[in-house]
């Protein structure tokens, strides 16, 4: 006859490791996104590729399918540029508008704080120009005038 022996007795708490490792992996994955916005306040983590990737990560939670899109209009509005020397981005053309996608402040910041977005910070700027190209207030013509270089 085989003998079993006591290993049994243990297998609770294997199941129950596997469990613990098993969900902190899944909650490490859910909380990449919230990582990325949460350091687009620091100047210094504001390269190309982590504007992108909060661009990617905007419009993934909104199922906007134009990533690409709008990436090509944040380079050709402020190549890339949230911050100048003295702060916020400005517009050359008009100095209303601000930040990586260029957001008119007079006509947006209104609409921008009833949403809970702030244009003067990365990911308000990249949340409201989501919800501008998504919306029925002229979608991606909001940036009508740069259009020659990001629909390229």
């Amino acid at each position: 006859m085989f003998k079993l022996g006591r290993w049994w007795l243990g297998l609770p708490l294997i199941v129950s490791l596997l469990l613990a490792l098993s969900l902190s992996y899944q909650v490490s994955e859910a909380e990449a996104p919230t990582t990325i916005l949460s350091q687009l306040g620091t100047q210094e983590y504001l390269t190309i590729q982590n504007l992108e990737d909060a661009i990617d990560v905007i419009c993934e939670e909104n199922n906007f399918p134009y990533f690409s899109l709008m990436k090509n209009i944040a380079s050709c509005e402020s190549s890339y540029r949230h911050f100048s020397d003295g702060g916020v981005l400005k517009g050359v053309v008009n100095s209303k508008d601000v930040g990586l996608f260029q957001i008119n402040e007079n006509l947006w910041s209104g609409k921008a704080m009833e949403l809970g977005y702030d244009i003067y910070e990365v990911e308000g700027n990249i949340r409201m120009a989501v919800w501008l190209a998504k919306s029925d207030y002229n979608g991606f013509n909001n940036w009508k005038a740069s259009e020659p270089c990001w629909k390229k």
